[in-house]
């Protein structure tokens, strides 16, 4: 799961992040089939979130498309959506966060990004090859020298 929660606003008037705890500079990173949630913090100066939507830019994939952001109570101070279990490695998702600051009515916008993180099978897959060459070579070594006693005999 990956938690957005919004903190503040900034100097410039952006949003202040926090991912899982940390804080972030607007890109997150998530892996296929994650739940997204984005929170407004009570003790910040943001009002609630008008919308989440995928920005119409080049270079930027749907990674929501069967299950897309959507608000998950009426004060729209959380969100949820849930990443596809089919998104390629390495897809963004550039998308605006659309919210409205406490004491106004105007919308105001924020563009973060989210990253597919890509499939690793890396070192596991480094030991199962290094186990079935092993045991290819050990029952060789077994079988040729069973051969090579039969024939001493």
């Amino acid at each position: 799961m990956l938690q957005i929660d919004i903190t503040g606003i900034d100097l410039n008037g952006g949003l202040v992040l926090e991912v899982n705890g940390h804080p972030n500079n607007g890109h997150s990173a998530v892996q296929r089939g994650w739940a997204v949630h984005w929170k407004v913090n009570e003790s910040c100066d943001v009002d609630y979130i008008e919308d989440i939507q995928q920005k119409d830019i080049s270079g930027t994939t749907d990674i929501f498309s069967s299950n897309p952001p959507r608000s998950q109570n009426p004060q729209r101070k959380t969100w949820i959506g849930i990443v596809n279990g089919t998104a390629a490695d390495y897809s963004v998702y550039a998308y605006a966060i659309k919210w409205v600051k406490k004491g106004s009515t105007d919308i105001k916008t924020f563009d973060p990004l989210i990253s597919v993180k890509p499939t690793s099978y890396g070192g596991n897959l480094f030991f199962l090859a290094i186990g079935v060459v092993s045991g290819v070579l050990a029952g060789f070594f077994c079988f040729s020298k069973k051969k090579k006693k039969k024939s001493w005999f």
